[in-house]
């Protein structure tokens, strides 16, 4: 009950509510409901972004974080089915479409800023290596 008290909308309450009426659901198939029957919802809040590490041990194993998580991002959004984009482009028009696409806009425009960037870093660190090796 307490996770559909926290629906902003009553009719949408009000159709879960109906839909469990007629046979009572564990947690999980009521949060399941819950995900399908109500918008995509962008986070709101939490920490501000961290500033960038100054010290090179830090800011080594940030972007050691950041790289591992990348390859199954890029898989996701690249992969051969395209199920990620057909899922996405199936949405009909409506207020938290809007808000998905102003996402995907400012996400993309950072995978552009980031494809430019990486490239030349990924020179420089190559060079690090090298010269760290005595080569």
């Amino acid at each position: 009950m307490m996770r559909i008290l926290h629906i902003e909308t009553k009719a949408k309450q009000d159709e879960i509510l109906a839909m469990l009426a007629k046979k009572p659901r564990s947690t999980r198939y009521v949060r399941r409901l819950i995900s399908k029957k109500t918008p995509y919802r962008r986070s709101r809040g939490g920490n501000p972004m961290a500033k960038p590490e100054k010290h090179p041990n830090r800011a080594l194993k940030s972007l050691l974080a950041f790289t591992a998580k990348w390859p199954e991002v890029a898989k996701a959004w690249l992969d051969k089915d395209g199920a990620m984009r057909t899922i996405a482009s199936r949405h009909k028009v409506q207020p938290f479409v809007v808000e998905f696409l102003e996402d995907l806009k400012k996400a993309s425009k950072g995978v552009a800023k980031v494809a430019r960037s990486t490239e030349r870093l990924s020179t420089k660190m190559s060079a690090l290596v090298q010269k760290l090796e005595g080569k």
